[in-house]
C-alpha cells in the first residue's frame, strides 16, 4: 500500500481443500476452488480491515471469473445487516463489521475482478448497470490456457457488443491500465 503497488491474486485449482480431498476428482477442484477461494479471500480481506487500514490498496482477483461476485455481494450484505450481528455488538461488545459494505470497496477502487471471455453477457450487464461496478471489471488474458485462444479478444468483443463500446473498452483496456497504474 505504501509503495502504491497493486496486488494480483490468481486462484488455484489444485488447492488441497477438505471438500476436494473428500472426492479426489479433478472436476471438484475446478468447481470448488476458483470462485470459492476468491469469496473466502475477499471476505477475510474486508472482514479483517485490510482496505480500511490500507486505503490505497488495490487487489485484482484473477482466474476465477466474475459471475460469482453478484451473489457474494448480495449474501455478504444480507449478513452485514443480519439482526444477530447487531445483537452481538449491542449485548456482547462484538463488532465484526468493516467500516464499509463490500460493494463500497469495489466502487472506491480497492477491488477488481477478472472477466472470462465466455461469461454471460446478462450477468456482466447486471454488474455494470445495476451494481455500478463496471469500472472494476478487467478482461482475463491468460493465453497459456487452452480456452484462451488467440481470437479470445475478438470473440469477446463480438459476443458482448450489447455492452456497448465504452464498457468493452473499459473491460479490455482502461480498467486494467487504471489497476496497474499505467498511462495509455
Amino acid at each position: 500500500s505504501r509503495l502504491n503497488v497493486p496486488v494480483t491474486i490468481h486462484s488455484l485449482s489444485s488447492l488441497p481443500l477438505p471438500w476436494i480431498m473428500m472426492g479426489r476428482k479433478y472436476l471438484y477442484s475446478r468447481v470448488l476452488t476458483h470462485s470459492i477461494t476468491m469469496e473466502i479471500l475477499l471476505t477475510l480481506m474486508i472482514g479483517n480491515g485490510y482496505f480500511d487500514r490500507y486505503r490505497n490498496l488495490k487487489v485484482l482477483l484473477a482466474e476465477a471469473g466474475s459471475t460469482w461476485l453478484p451473489y457474494w455481494l448480495y449474501y455478504y450484505e444480507e449478513q452485514y445487516n443480519h439482526p444477530s450481528i447487531k445483537i452481538a455488538k449491542e449485548y456482547f461488545g462484538i463488532n465484526e463489521l468493516p467500516n464499509n459494505k463490500p460493494i463500497d470497496y469495489l466502487k472506491e477502487g480497492n477491488v477488481y475482478v477478472s472477466v472470462e471471455a465466455d461469461e454471460p453477457t446478462d450477468i456482466l450487464r447486471y454488474m455494470i448497470d445495476k451494481m455500478g461496478i463496471g469500472s472494476q471489471l478487467v478482461f482475463a488474458t491468460d493465453y497459456g490456457h487452452e480456452e484462451m485462444v488467440m481470437d479470445a479478444v475478438h470473440e469477446f468483443i463480438e459476443s458482448k457488443k450489447e455492452l456497448g463500446r465504452e464498457n468493452l473498452l473499459n473491460i479490455l483496456s482502461q480498467n486494467g491500465a487504471k489497476f496497474y497504474n499505467l498511462q495509455i
